[in-house]
C-alpha cells in the first residue's frame, strides 16, 4: 500500500475522531432512567459518520488504485449507515415518533445495503461505480469514477430519507420554541448543507469534484445532536412539569405505558399506593386491584372524574381521578397520566352542608306546618276582618316557607345527581308545568305558541325548572288577573340548533340588579335575589349546556328565555 501527502487526510481523520468521542460519550450514558430518546440512533449515527471520514481520509492518502478502490468501498459502507440514521435520530429525538425499531431499521437499510454488497463484490461493481481511474492533481493523486444505475438509485432513495428528515425538521421548528426551535433550526442547517453537498459530489457537479464535503458535513451534525441530546431534553421539561404540579398543587400522578405499566409515580402516588414493592414496572391492574371502578376506565378515559377512596393510616382520602391518554406523533396510544386530586376537605364540607340542610328542611317544615294548622283553626274560630287578615297572612306566609323548602330540597337533588342529561321533548314538559300552575293558580291567563313537539337534549330535573319558571312570572305579577305567554321556537348558535323557549308576563319585571347577580354567580348580604327559583332555573339550564337570558318587555312585564340543545340526528340521550 502506497501512501501521499494530501491536505484532505488530517482534518477527516480529526472529524472522524471528534464523532467516536461523542458517540463514546453518550454511549455511556445509554442505559440510564432518562436516557432521551433518539439516542440509539445517534449511535449510530455518529460510528457511520466516524467510519465514513476515516475510510475518506485513508482513500486519500493512499497513492495506488487498489488501496484507492478498498477505502472507497468503506467509505460507502459509512455513507450507507448515516443515510439511515440521520433521518431516523430526526424521527426518535424530535418527537416524531419512538426509536426506529431494528426491524424497520433493517427495511429501510435494504437498498444501502445492496449497494455495498455489489461495491464489494467486483462482478457486480459496475452496478454502483465504473470506470475508476487515478486522475493526477497539483498535489496528489484523486479517484475518479462514473456513477452506476444502482449507484443513481442509492442516490435517489438517501435523498428521499433526507428529504424525509428535512420536513419533520420543518414541522418542529415550526411548532416549537426556545431551545427546542433552534435546536431543530440547526439541525435542519447543517443536516440540509451535508446532504446537499454529498448529492452533489456524486453526481460530479460543482465546486465540490475532488473532496467529498458529506462527511465533514455530517460530523458537523452530530456535533450538533449530541449538544441537542445533551442539553435539550423533552423529557427534562417534562421532569420539570411534574415537579411544578407537585409543587403547586400538591396531588398525584401516575405515568401508565401502552401496556398499563407504570412507567413514573410521583411522591403522592407512591405514599398511596406503594405497597413496599414499588410502582415502576407494576401493572396498573395489581396496582388498582382495590378500585375496579378506576380499571375500567382506562381503556375508556371519562368525561368526568373517577372517584376513589384510599385507606391513609386510619384516615379515609377521597380523589378524583382524571385519565388522559398521551399519544406520539402519528396518533397512537403511547400511554396514560392519571391525575390524583385531593377533594377529601371538599367532600366533607359538602357532607356537612347535606346534613345541616336536611336537619334544617325538616325542622322547618315541621315546624312551618304546626305554625299552619293553628292558623287555619284560629281562622275558623276568630270574627273581625282585621283579625281574620292577619290569620291568613300567617297562613300564606307558612305556605310560602312550605315552598320555599321544596325549592331547597330539589336543589340539592340537583346537585347530588351529577352532570346526567336525556332527550325530552321541550312541548310536553311545558304543558305539564302549565298545568301545575293552573290547578294553584285558577285566575292566570296563559297564551301559547307551541309546535307539537321539540325533542332537545336536558338536564332529567328540565321540568322543575320550567315549572318554577312560570310560577315566578306568575307569583311576582302585582295584576289581580297576571298573564303569562309563552312561545317556543328554534335559533341556530355556532352551527348548531337550539330549541329557544320564552316566558312573558305583563307584571312589574325582574329588576336589573338581581338579572345581574345570576349573571355573575355571587350574592353577598347587601346584594342578593328575592329567592330560589331563578337560582334553581339557572343551575338546571346552565347543567343542561344552554343558557338563561332576560329582556324587559314593553310596555311592563319582562321576558324570560332558556336555550337548549336540540337533538340531533343519530343522538341519543345519556
Amino acid at each position: 500500500m502506497v501512501w501521499q501527502r494530501t491536505p484532505y487526510a488530517l482534518p477527516l481523520l480529526v472529524v472522524a475522531g471528534v464523532c467516536l468521542s461523542l458517540s463514546v460519550a453518550l454511549g455511556r450514558s445509554a442505559g440510564e432512567e432518562r436516557t432521551p430518546p433518539g439516542t440509539r440512533a445517534y449511535l449510530v449515527l455518529g460510528v457511520g459518520t466516524a467510519a465514513w471520514a476515516a475510510a475518506s481520509a485513508l482513500q486519500y492518502a493512499s497513492a495506488d488504485l487498489g488501496s484507492k478502490l478498498f477505502w472507497y468501498g468503506v467509505s460507502w459502507l459509512g455513507f450507507a449507515v448515516v443515510a439511515v440514521a440521520w433521518p431516523g435520530f430526526v424521527f426518535a429525538h424530535l418527537g416524531e415518533g419512538e426509536d426506529v425499531s431494528w426491524p424497520v431499521a433493517a427495511l429501510l437499510a435494504v437498498v444501502p445495503t445492496l449497494a455495498v454488497v455489489a461495491v464489494w463484490l467486483p462482478p457486480y461493481r459496475w452496478l454502483v461505480f465504473g470506470d475508476a481511474t487515478l486522475v493526477a492533481t497539483p498535489g496528489d493523486l484523486i479517484l475518479s469514477a462514473s456513477v452506476g444505475p444502482l449507484g443513481i438509485a442509492f442516490i435517489g432513495y438517501t435523498a428521499a430519507l433526507a428529504l424525509a428528515a428535512t420536513g419533520a425538521l420543518l414541522r418542529v421548528a415550526r411548532r416549537s420554541w426556545g431551545p427546542y426551535r433552534l435546536q431543530a433550526l440547526a439541525l435542519l442547517v447543517v443536516g440540509t448543507l451535508s446532504t446537499l453537498g454529498g448529492l452533489a459530489f456524486a453526481l460530479g457537479v460543482g465546486p465540490t469534484r475532488e473532496l467529498n464535503p458529506a462527511p465533514v458535513g455530517f460530523a458537523v451534525t452530530t456535533v450538533v445532536a449530541g449538544w441537542g441530546l445533551a442539553t435539550v431534553r423533552p423529557r427534562d421539561l417534562v421532569a420539570a412539569a411534574e415537579r411544578v404540579v407537585q409543587d403547586r398543587f400538591r396531588d398525584g400522578m401516575l405515568v401508565l405505558d401502552a401496556h398499563g405499566r407504570v412507567v413514573e409515580a410521583d411522591a403522592v402516588a407512591r405514599r398511596l399506593f406503594d405497597g413496599g414493592t414499588g410502582l415502576v414496572g407494576e401493572p396498573a391492574a395489581s396496582v388498582f386491584a382495590d378500585h375496579p371502578q378506576l380499571l375500567d376506565h382506562l381503556d375508556a378515559p371519562a368525561d368526568r372524574p373517577i372517584d376513589i377512596s384510599v385507606e391513609q393510616g386510619v384516615e379515609q382520602l377521597a380523589f378524583e381521578v382524571f385519565v388522559v391518554p398521551l399519544s406520539d406523533g402519528r396518533g397512537r396510544l403511547a400511554g396514560r397520566v392519571l391525575f390524583l386530586w385531593d377533594v377529601t376537605e371538599r367532600r366533607r364540607h359538602e357532607q356537612r352542608l347535606q346534613v345541616l340542610n336536611r336537619v334544617l328542611r325538616h325542622d322547618l317544615r315541621n315546624h312551618v306546618n304546626i305554625i299552619q294548622g293553628n292558623a287555619e283553626l284560629l281562622l275558623g274560630e276568630i270574627d273581625g276582618d282585621e283579625a281574620r287578615t292577619e290569620a291568613q297572612a300567617i297562613i300564606e306566609t307558612s305556605r310560602d316557607l312550605v315552598a320555599l323548602s321544596n325549592k331547597a330540597r330539589l336543589i340539592e337533588a340537583s346537585h347530588g345527581r351529577g352532570r346526567r342529561s336525556h332527550t325530552v321533548d321541550l312541548v310536553d314538559c311545558v304543558e305539564r308545568a302549565l298545568r301545575n300552575v293552573r290547578e294553584d293558580e285558577a285566575d292566570v291567563a296563559v297564551l301559547t305558541d307551541l309546535p307539537e313537539s321539540e325533542p332537545v337534549n336536558a338536564d332529567v330535573m328540565i321540568s322543575a325548572a320550567l315549572e318554577n319558571l312560570i310560577e315566578n312570572a306568575v307569583e311576582h305579577n302585582d295584576d289581580g288577573t297576571p298573564s303569562v305567554w309563552v312561545s317556543l321556537d328554534r335559533t341556530m348558535v355556532d352551527g348548531r340548533e337550539y330549541a329557544e323557549l320564552s316566558v312573558g308576563d305583563d307584571g312589574p319585571g325582574i329588576p336589573e340588579k338581581e338579572r345581574q347577580i345570576l349573571r355573575e354567580g355571587i350574592e353577598t348580604p347587601l346584594e342578593h335575589t328575592s329567592g330560589l327559583g331563578l337560582w334553581l332555573v339557572n343551575w338546571i339550564v346552565t347543567r343542561s349546556k344552554g343558557d338563561l337570558r332576560f329582556e324587559e318587555k314593553e310596555p311592563r312585564g319582562s321576558v324570560v328565555t332558556i336555550r337548549l340543545p336540540l337533538v340531533r340526528s343519530g343522538e341519543e340521550s345519556n
